[in-house]
């Protein structure tokens, strides 16, 4: 009954003739917006009923679907319903205002890889989709690392993992919008067979948007990341990763190798593009104000401006008229005529319009044709205020009916323009719908008509001005194309084609404005004053009509990139992650063949701890310190296969206490090496000590200890200069990874100059006991602010305890600064003939 209410309060229609068969969209005209304005006063009038997802509303087809939800959360509650005549809303509820909201710019930034990559990678079965040139080499190459993978034409049940490919083959726009269209239902189907908490990878591959030179041709593709990216905001536990790959004259195979390499040591980052040469780049929006340069439109100038007449884009023509005086031509596709006469003085309201079409349309009108009779009444009022303010703001404005996904439509109409008006010389689209729905709920054809406005309007709009000297060219975009958005992968993707057409016009048009403006919710148009309390909620900041209409203007006259955001960018640090993989074999890491015992590879100790760090760092910037506590060799690591499959391990992390207990875990599921990793507290870290004056003499030269007294090789050949022995401890000259030219990570530590550290501890025992030995824990290993650009001093202070050495070492820079410390290091002696890794 109270649904029913509200429902008839909120559209129009006599509760009389609602009926729980009816269609909320098809019948009733009850968009996703309108369904969250009725939740939110069937909640404010039942208070013991629970926050429903406003996605997931959007799923429920019917009526009676909607009562069911309802009546299921209220049996769950134990909170009475208030009286169905309760006030829909309290008198005088507060509206908090809306928030000024910040501008950041879009940019790729160099990301080394990390190493780390999710370990749904290994869930099961990979379904590779599309362009066979590549999936069957791609396939190959992953069954290499010990993986599943197969070229397939559509993703079955059977499979944990989908990698799309889609995109990669199709050849002009009409053909990668489609492709984009093909994604969506491939994913859609693949989303359906899969639960959303079930280990899961989803992986899109496309080259529209990378780092580097954009291809114009190709940015028609750019929606099927956007697609993806809503994938990981509705189904946060998946794995969920986007690559943009840049071709760069490559052959099939050899994109296939850098795909693979992206997939199998790469990272986890969600977003990576991949340039010509193959080096890695992630996304970064930066705060970045307005650098406003000389104005660029005044009076002879003429604005067309698509879906201008109507909603938030309305305001913004007002505003550039105010500020320009320019001459406006406003694209929708409203028709303006005379109104009906049950029309006439009926108050512009959505229900009281409804109300009074009812009662005059003839006896049998359904519910979907009085909501377009008081739609389209309501939509022409609005057009026409928005030309008498444009002209009362001393602009010109003229209003045309067109659809502006008809290309030939479009550039009839701007013919028209010119000759009635003079050099078309600005272009604004901002045109666009929604139809809002989870993307397994969302059918096809609602997703290509989302799509079609922003892209085919585009697209038309570009075509019909393509030999006009345009000044401008701004389109209005969306958030939710960078970050995806929770029921929006139509608008999503049809906003991240604009994007990616904002960086080619920008290279097309030098001398113009090109600028995609990727908004954040208003506090206005679409968003109704529910759904604004929806976002607040949520605490998502509004923009204000005004503001946003100013920082519009601002955006025509500013110099810069391409592509701005203006409005909140959503935090996913709450995105649950599994616990991240690392692949060890020669491809992945060369460096550990010089860590070999017997011909066999171990893994270091060093290796843990960086990989720990790496893990915890995952998702942040730069270059940070970390503390390794109580690191134990549980169980060494041989890597038995390193030439060839080589092997997996599992990095696991648990919050304790403000740290995280971090484990290595091998394929078997057993745990390897454990330690506790958190961050070093200002000021508790003791002084280094003097360099150690010169004791006994080395027992071999220091060009020597690789050829005998250590068994490392190659890249862990890290000690330079071997400066002193004694029997309180020794010092020497170490390289790190950059002296040693390790490969390209993202590296969180030093580990050459770790083990270095724990080299000349083995090389100090031998000196001491004649004896080989096995460090199994260090105590606290301390390290700050990444690699070392130069080399390093160690010095090492060690004593015998029976038959352990106990060990402290620091790694000194030029200016004796502490970049690094092992504490508490516990090595024990084995025998004079043994040899076993550090």
């Amino acid at each position: 009954a109270v649904l029913l209410a509200v429902v008839a309060d909120k559209t129009g229609y006599p509760a009389e003739v609602l009926k729980p068969e009816q269609r909320l969209e098809a019948e009733l005209g009850i968009d996703s917006i309108k369904r969250v304005e009725i939740l939110s006063a069937v909640q404010q009038q039942l208070p013991g009923l629970p926050e429903m997802d406003a996605t997931r509303l959007a799923a429920l087809q019917t009526l009676g679907e909607v009562i069911d939800a309802l009546r299921t959360a209220l049996d769950g509650t134990t909170g009475a319903p208030a009286a169905p005549d309760a006030p829909s809303s309290p008198p005088d509820a507060p509206s908090s205002p809306p928030t000024r909201v910040d501008r950041h710019v879009v940019r790729w930034t160099p990301a080394p890889p990390t190493g780390l990559v999710p370990s749904a990678l290994r869930a099961g079965a990979l379904a590779i989709v599309g362009t066979p040139s590549i999936a069957r080499p791609l396939a190959a190459r992953i069954r290499e690392a010990g993986l599943e993978a197969e070229p397939v034409s559509t993703v079955g049940a059977r499979h944990a993992g989908l990698i799309d490919l889609r995109c990669l083959e199709a050849v002009g726009p009409t053909a990668l919008v489609d492709a984009t269209s093909a994604v969506f239902s491939e994913l859609q189907t693949f989303s359906r067979q899969r639960e959303p908490d079930a280990p899961t990878l989803a992986v899109v591959v496309q080259d529209a948007a990378g780092p580097g030179a954009i291809d114009p041709s190709r940015a028609w593709g750019a929606g099927a990341v956007a697609v993806y990216k809503t994938l990981a905001a509705e189904r946060p536990r998946w794995s969920v990763r986007t690559i943009e790959l840049a071709r760069g004259g490559l052959a099939p195979a050899q994109l296939a190798e850098r795909i693979a390499d992206e997939l199998l040591f790469g990272g986890g980052e969600l977003e990576i593009g991949i340039d010509e040469t193959g080096a890695r780049f992630a996304i970064e929006a930066v705060h970045e104000p307005i650098v406003s340069a000389a104005p660029r439109l005044g009076p002879q100038d003429v604005v067309v401006v698509s879906g201008g007449a109507r909603g938030v884009t309305a305001a913004c023509a007002v505003a550039l008229a105010e500020a320009t005086r320019a001459r406006f031509v406003l694209l929708g596709r409203t028709p303006l005529g005379e109104e009906p006469p049950w029309a006439v003085g009926v108050p512009t309201d959505e229900a009281a319009l409804r109300r009074a079409a009812l009662e005059s349309l003839p006896p049998g009108t359904g519910p979907a044709e009085l909501a377009a009779a008081a739609v389209a009444v309501s939509a022409g009022r609005e057009v026409k205020t928005t030309l008498a303010r444009i002209e009362a703001n001393g602009g010109d404005a003229t209003y045309v009916s067109v659809d502006v996904t008809d290309g030939a439509a479009v550039a009839d109409a701007l013919d028209d323009v010119r000759r009635d008006h003079g050099p078309i010389t600005a272009l604004v689209h901002a045109a666009g719908v929604i139809a809002d729905k989870r993307l397994e709920d969302k059918a096809r054809q609602a997703f290509d008509r989302v799509v079609a406005v922003k892209v085919e309007g585009a697209r038309a709009l570009l075509e019909a001005t393509r030999d006009d000297a345009l000044k401008a060219v701004l389109f209005f975009s969306s958030v939710a194309a960078r970050t995806g958005n929770v029921g929006q992968a139509d608008y999503a993707a049809g906003n991240a084609v604009l994007n990616a057409l904002a960086r080619a016009e920008a290279v097309r048009r030098p001398h113009a404005v090109v600028r995609a403006l990727g908004w954040g919710p208003w506090a206005g148009g679409m968003v109704t004053p529910a759904l604004a309390d929806h976002f607040r909620a949520r605490s998502v900041p509004l923009i204000d009509l005004e503001d946003g209409a100013r920082r519009f203007v601002d955006e025509l006259e500013a110099d810069g990139s391409p592509e701005v955001v203006i409005g909140p960018l959503p935090d996913r640090s709450e995105r649950a992650s599994s616990s991240p993989s690392v692949w060890l074999s020669h491809q992945s890491a060369p460096e550990l063949d010089g860590h070999r015992v017997l011909d066999h590879v171990v893994v270091p100790m060093v290796w843990a701890i960086e990989l720990f760090c790496r893990a915890a760092a995952e998702g942040s910037d730069g270059e940070g310190s970390f503390v390794c506590e109580d690191l134990r060799v549980l169980c060494g690591i041989e890597v038995p296969a390193f030439d060839a499959q080589g092997m997996w391990l599992t990095v696991e992390a648990a919050s304790r206490d403000g740290a995280l207990d971090m484990s290595l875990v091998d394929e078997a599921g057993k745990r390897r090496i454990v330690a506790t990793l958190g961050r070093p507290h200002e000021g508790n870290e003791a002084s280094p000590p003097r360099a150690m004056a010169n004791g006994a003499s080395w027992p071999w030269r220091a060009d020597a200890v690789y050829d005998g007294p250590l068994f490392h090789r190659g890249a862990f050949s890290v000690i330079d200069t071997l400066e002193s022995l004694g029997h309180a401890g020794a010092s020497a000259r170490v390289s790190g990874v950059r002296q040693r030219a390790w490969s390209t990570r993202r590296w969180q530590t030093d580990p050459a100059a770790l083990d270095a550290a724990l080299q000349l501890l083995l090389l100090w025992a031998r000196a001491e006991t004649d004896q080989a030995a096995l460090p199994l824990r260090i105590a606290r290993t301390t390290w700050h602010g990444g690699p070392s650009a130069t080399p390093l001093r160690c010095e090492l202070r060690a004593r015998r305890d029976g038959p352990t050495i106990h060990a402290d070492a620091w790694l000194l820079d030029d200016a004796d600064r502490a970049v690094g410390r092992l504490e508490g290091v516990e090595v024990h002696l084995l025998g004079r003939d043994q040899w076993v890794p550090a």
